[in-house]
């Protein structure tokens, strides 16, 4: 397998390259290096920003969304709580059992909405909601009234811990009567009418529930974060009424953590998997732990933390300040191809969603210039195209990863990807295009983890949290399975803090958005009781 490193800039003899592309591609290699001084300017601006948005700075790009939640798990909680979760089609319910020692054990039921769902009535969507939930307690045998927690996968503004209005339908959604409505209050009717016993008191989105899942079990963690927010499986079931989907007991407090810097989990290095076809998504904002002190517009109700989790909306980053952001002009090409052209910069450059386009974007560049896929010898007059090649977003995301991950000879994957797959012809690519083709792959995905571990670092200097030892939990696609990209992040944050990178660790959470909405709502539940005993 190719070496993770992030020194991608040697071109040796054996790519066989001519002069023109050797010259093209080391051009090309030079636009995407980001070098230590460049990721450290850049934290530095995202912490800037962020302290625009945690004050009165209604223009600010990142918008440091307050959760309203503030209080940090001790890890030794007990108890049954519930999760609903609607990420897209996808939709979650987990029965999530809290043991205490940072241990728990799952128990969850998937389902899809069907496309009638996600473009009908307000109504009918969270009805179906209902059902997905009054299915997941009948088969549990649940009867007793219950708290639930809702992870929300669309921008909404927070106005309590448990409620917060839509502010508007992404992933494909256009559900009528609902923006501009409290989503809480639109399940909690839902949930009457069927006459299920269930009360929603937290309401979360997916980074949020990451952070405060890893929380559980590692108390030092500061950041939870999301690059690419999972995949869209066609093979969920429709209907409400399906057996459970897998029993998970037991979890041991870091048997899911790539551990780095303080040692390594007994999986040491995660292991090979096949990178499958993946669809991804656009990741939601990073969340982390504030001061409440540095939140001059949170003007809720007293807390019983000092501390806030906060979303950064840090996919904004680079929006009104496109100088902060080392953009090329395949960057430029993706942006105004893209469905929300000018807007999350930041996003465009690391999200799953997009580091393929950006890959398209180059590779027909080079067949422009008759660089790239031009017969042996260049006998061909003109670059070869195809109809896939063509089409925006038909270079995917994990095709990239199968292409980094190629160790065959005569990179045999990356010929099938390029020749069936995106319809360049048997025979239309030489060993060199598909070298070439495997270093673009390379330097996208470098720049994009070294661009992820500046965002991480922003977070790290504003909290001033090293030297105590911190834990960033992390979730998506892009990190759980994209080829190198966690040893990538670590090395780019080595080359920031040194040896203190020892004190940082970066660990994955199993199943983090349900069984944090599920935790936040046994903390609210707590606090509630609480209230009313004093």
């Amino acid at each position: 397998m190719p070496s993770p490193t992030t020194d991608i800039s040697a071109i040796d003899a054996s790519f066989g390259c001519t002069d023109g592309q050797e010259q093209a591609l080391q051009k090309i290699i030079a636009q995407f290096q980001l070098p230590v001084d460049k990721m450290r300017q850049i934290a530095k601006d995202m912490r800037t920003e962020m302290d625009k948005g945690l004050g009165q700075h209604t223009d600010a790009a990142l918008r440091m969304i307050p959760s309203y939640l503030s209080e940090h798990p001790t890890g030794q909680e007990t108890g049954v709580s519930y999760a609903l979760e609607l990420n897209g089609a996808n939709i979650r319910i987990l029965q999530v059992t809290f043991q205490g020692r940072g241990k728990i054990s799952t128990r969850q039921q998937k389902f899809t909405a069907s496309e009638t769902l996600k473009h009908g009535d307000v109504r009918n969507l969270f009805d179906y909601l209902a059902e997905c939930v009054g299915s997941f307690l009948t088969a549990m045998g649940t009867e007793e009234t219950i708290t639930m927690g809702f992870t929300f996968a669309f921008p909404v503004n927070q106005t309590a811990a448990n409620h917060g209005t839509l502010i508007t339908w992404t992933k494909g959604f256009e559900v009528t009567g609902a923006e501009g409505r409290d989503v809480v209050d639109l399940l909690q009717q839902s949930l009457r009418r069927k006459h299920l016993p269930v009360q929603v008191n937290a309401l979360v989105n997916g980074t949020v529930g990451t952070l405060l899942a890893h929380n559980y079990k590692s108390l030092d963690t500061l950041l939870g974060c999301t690059f690419s927010n999972g995949t869209n499986c066609g093979k969920m079931c429709l209907r409400p009424n399906m057996q459970l989907d897998r029993e998970t007991r037991n979890v041991d407090r870091y048997n899911d953590a790539i551990v780095i810097g303080r040692g390594v989990n007994k999986f040491g290095e995660s292991p090979p998997v096949a990178f499958k076809k993946r669809n991804f998504h656009p990741p939601p904002s990073p969340a982390y732990y504030e001061k409440l002190e540095a939140i001059p517009k949170y003007d809720g109700p007293p807390t019983p933390s000092s501390e806030m989790i906060v979303n950064t909306e840090w996919g904004a980053f680079g929006d009104d300040h496109r100088s902060y952001l080392p953009l090329t002009r395949y960057d430029n090409a993706l942006n105004r191809l893209s469905s929300n052209p000018g807007v999350h910069i930041y996003e465009k450059m690391v999200s799953g969603l997009y580091l393929g386009e950006i890959l398209r974007q180059i590779v027909l560049d080079l067949v422009d210039r008759r660089l790239l896929f031009v017969g042996p010898g260049g006998q061909q007059e003109l670059g070869r195209y195809s109809h896939e090649i063509n089409t925006h977003n038909a270079f995917e995301t994990s095709y990239a990863g199968q292409i980094e991950q190629d160790s065959t000879p005569e990179l045999d994957d990356t010929r099938h990807i390029l020749e069936a797959v995106l319809g360049l012809g048997e025979g239309a690519t030489t060993l060199t295009d598909r070298k070439m083709v495997r270093r673009l792959c390379e330097v996208v995905g470098v720049r994009a983890a070294r661009l992820c571990a500046a965002g991480i670092s922003s977070v790290i200097n504003k909290r001033g949290a090293v030297e105590g030892g911190v834990t960033i939990s992390v979730d998506g696609t892009i990190f759980q399975h994209y080829p190198n990209f966690t040893s990538r992040v670590h090395e780019a944050l080595r080359e920031l803090y040194g040896n203190s990178v020892d004190l940082i660790n970066i660990g994955t959470t199993r199943d983090g958005p349900g069984v944090g909405a599920a935790l936040a709502a046994m903390l609210n539940t707590k606090r509630r009781t609480q209230t009313v005993a004093q």
